[in-house]
């Protein structure tokens, strides 16, 4: 009996991988968009200055040489600019630049952690480079994929200007449960962060076939005990 449990988890495992590499992102809005309505919000506004970390409401978030910071540093990192709708659901700011707090990534990287998987999530892109690498990872299904900033604007040159910055609305069709934001030059700039799960085209089948590999992952276990 143990055999054939095992030979059937590792059929559903199999086939899980096999429709899970890589996974499949992708972009639904452009510049000046806001957040998906119905979803968790976070402005990062509660956080202390200079934290090298934080958790809260289902969110886990660590750097790599970045922080919380406000305002512009030359050379290091410059506020999101604000225009259009890209504000709206959060701080509400009038346009300009972002007087709250945001995250930057420095010459490294922002690691944010969910306690479910989502598969959907929304940001203010401050001030876009070609060289800002947004990486999803799926750790139940063990892959992932990545977008830059040329995936998300034309010309991704830093600008810190009303055209540099974007809040962006990105769905993973597999689902993600982590994400990190890297970069390899000054700065990767995030604020107003949006998650949670919405309708994404022939999502019920993968989320059907993970719970069926969950289930028989339980039973075989449960087996073996």
């Amino acid at each position: 009996m143990k055999k054939i449990i095992l030979t059937a988890l590792l059929a559903i495992s199999t086939s899980v991988s096999l429709i899970a590499l890589p996974l499949t992102i992708t972009e639904i809005s452009g510049v000046n968009a806001g957040a998906l309505p119905g979803t968790t919000r976070f402005t990062f506004d509660a956080e202390a200055l200079g934290s090298a970390g934080f958790s809260g409401g289902g969110l886990t978030v660590s750097f790599v040489n970045g922080a919380v910071v406000v305002g512009s540093v030359i050379n290091q990192y410059a506020a999101p600019n604000l225009s259009g709708a890209n504000d709206v659901g959060f701080s509400n700011q009038p346009n300009g630049m972002d007087a709250t707090n945001y995250l930057t990534s420095g010459i490294g990287s922002i690691e944010f952690a969910f306690t479910g998987y989502q598969n959907y999530v929304g940001l203010l892109w401050g001030s876009v480079d070609e060289y800002n690498t947004l990486t999803f990872y799926n750790d139940l299904m063990g892959t992932s994929g990545f977008l830059t900033g040329a995936d998300v604007i034309g010309n991704p040159n830093g600008s810190q200007g009303p055209t540099g910055t974007t809040y962006v609305n990105i769905t993973v069709l597999e689902g993600f449960n982590r994400i990190v934001a890297s970069s390899s030059n000054f700065a990767f700039e995030i604020d107003n962060l949006a998650i949670g799960t919405v309708g994404v085209p022939d999502s019920s089948s993968t989320v059907a076939l993970l719970g069926l590999g969950l289930v028989g992952l339980a039973l075989f276990r449960r087996r073996m005990v």
